[in-house]
């Protein structure tokens, strides 16, 4: 091949390389898609000039090179001041005061900027909205709702963003979400603000009417299990639970056994209660079934307050009350709410965790009254919706009162499932929740006065919550529609310290209101025996008492 001949392949060879070249830029040649790179941004707005107090749906779209729209691209947005408009991460803007503001969008490093006017809009007037017609009683709540009225004519709802007071905390007060809670007789106010105006609402409380029922104590008492019986000594320690069989009757109390330290869980079982026995035992002595933990919130003291069935139908769910003590002398022990859980009929039990403690958490060890909250009873609603567990929490401050918290029963009462009741609501969380009391001591006028250690039961026979407790001197009883919102407390005569026709120092405690007939302690009827711990200050250590009740209207 001549020199001609050698110039024109190396010709040809440069064309064809050229055209590939040209095929590859062109998305020839089996080279795939183009990379798509964000060219511009824009952003769309149903208005440059939104009032004050406007919320607006911001968009941002992103074009390509080839000025296409690049889906699901998602943009980082800003405010050049917040005190003007914010908006959020999806682009939802919030005209917070008058001004101008600069919004931006930016995707793939690439940004545009809207320019909005916010201008005033000024409330006039402010109206509250849901004070019933009818007066509160106390121990009522009720949601409020404020309403702005603005110099453009137009209404706002703005419930969330006034700030709520009252005239008189005493008689109501009211939550930050417009929760209104009755606490006494007597005539108050509720206020809302906003810059500039406010609005007022009248809100009166009347006492609570009474319901025409008696719990009378019919019977002489009984002793069930005498001091040293079975081994067992400082019984009961707490309420009494008890679960009825096909076999008969299963029973849970905290107390002590000479087999084991104090504080610990103990089970009967028997045809009746009157025949009761350990279960297990030892040479006739009890054998505890559930004892204090090697560490943590209950290593010095696991009683039962109530046992319920599991969401299973099978296993057993126990609320215990439990104790951490200090070895400092004068130095007063922690009290916390535990759960364990049954598999075997509640022989055995697995700890499942702490579900309720108090909001008061000082350091371990350094307080000389006691802390924490204890001595817990959980009833099932009527609606077989959730548990309500009544408690005791203290405080330095200030007396002993019943509080209560609330679970889902499909929950099975798992740690976390629990919401205390504050302000008018379930919104606090059992472990270090606020709460306000639900059964209150019955002289608030004495700060003496304590009220603790509930039996809480359903009453069939009332068609109410009935619960009997103990106070600073007696016996008191008390009942609820709803089991939230509880009548004035009557005493009995007689508990604790008042205990007529007794040796000097006699005392009555712990007090569990059961009718045997019914499937467990959860539900009472007309009739039955009120179980009680009776001991003698200084001299012996209690044991099991009880007397017959029957209720008449």
């Amino acid at each position: 091949m001549g020199p001609r001949g050698v110039l024109s392949r190396f010709a040809e060879l440069c064309v064809a390389a050229a055209y590939v070249t040209v095929l590859a830029a062109c998305g020839g040649g089996g080279g795939g898609e183009p990379v798509r790179t964000t060219t511009s941004v824009t952003i769309a707005s149903p208005t440059l000039t939104p009032k004050q107090g406007d919320t607006l749906q911001l968009t941002a779209v992103a074009r390509d090179q080839f000025g296409d729209v690049i889906p699901g691209a998602t943009a980082t947005w800003s405010s050049s001041d917040t005190t003007i408009a914010t908006v959020s991460t999806t682009g939802l803007l919030q005209a917070m005061g008058p001004g101008n503001v600069d919004v931006t969008a930016t995707i793939d490093g690439v940004s545009d900027l809207l320019r909005l006017t916010v201008s005033p809009r000024m409330a006039t007037t402010i109206t509250i909205l849901g004070i019933p017609v009818a007066a509160l009683t106390p121990g009522n709540s009720v949601q409020l709702s404020a309403r702005a009225n603005y110099s453009d004519q137009s209404t706002k709802d703005v419930t969330a963003i006034v700030s709520w007071s009252t005239t008189d905390t005493s008689v109501v007060t009211v939550s930050a979400k417009g929760v209104l809670a009755a606490n006494a007789p007597g005539q108050a106010e509720v206020v809302v603000t906003l810059p500039g105006v406010s609005g007022r609402a009248s809100v009166q409380v009347v006492p609570l009417q009474v319901s025409a029922y008696e719990l009378r104590v019919t019977g002489g008492p009984e002793v069930m299990i005498a001091a040293g019986e079975f081994g067992l000594y400082c019984i009961p320690d707490d309420h009494i639970t008890f679960s009825r069989t096909r076999s008969g009757v299963d029973v849970w109390f905290a107390g002590g056994s000479i087999l084991m330290q104090g504080g610990v869980t103990l089970h009967l079982r028997g045809m009746s209660f009157e025949t009761l026995a350990p279960d297990p035992s030892s040479n006739g002595n009890a054998v505890p079934v559930f004892l204090p933990g090697s560490s943590g919130f209950d290593k010095d003291y696991a009683g039962p307050g109530v046992v319920v069935t599991a969401a299973n139908g099978t296993d057993l769910l126990m609320m215990y009350h439990a104790e951490a003590h200090c070895a400092a002398e004068g130095v007063e022990p922690t009290f916390g709410i535990g759960l364990a859980r049954s598999s075997d009929g509640g022989l055995t039990w697995t700890r499942q965790g702490q579900i309720i403690s108090s909001s008061y958490q000082p350091a371990p060890c350094t307080t000389s009254r006691l802390t924490g909250a204890g001595n817990p009873v959980a009833v099932m609603t009527k609606d077989g919706e959730y548990y309500y567990m009544y408690f005791v929490e203290w405080f330095p401050d200030r007396p002993d009162e019943i509080r209560m918290a609330r679970s889902p029963v499909s929950a099975d009462a798992a740690p976390g499932s629990w919401a205390k009741f504050f302000r008018g609501e379930f919104s606090q969380p059992g472990l270090g929740g606020l709460s306000d009391p639900v059964i209150p001591r019955p002289s608030p006028e004495d700060a003496t006065v304590w009220t603790g250690f509930p039996s809480v039961s359903y009453n069939t026979f009332l068609q109410r919550y009935l619960a009997v407790f103990v106070t600073g001197t007696t016996f008191h009883y008390t009942a609820s529609e709803d089991g939230i919102h509880w009548e004035p407390a009557r005493s009995l005569g007689w508990g604790n310290l008042i205990a007529p026709g007794y040796p000097a120092g006699t005392w009555f405690f712990y007090p569990s209101l059961l009718s045997l007939d019914q499937p467990s302690d959860g539900t009472t009827t007309d009739l039955g025996y009120l179980y009680y711990a009776h001991g003698v200050q200084g001299v012996s250590c209690h044991f099991m008492e009880r007397r017959a009740f029957q209720i008449v209207r």
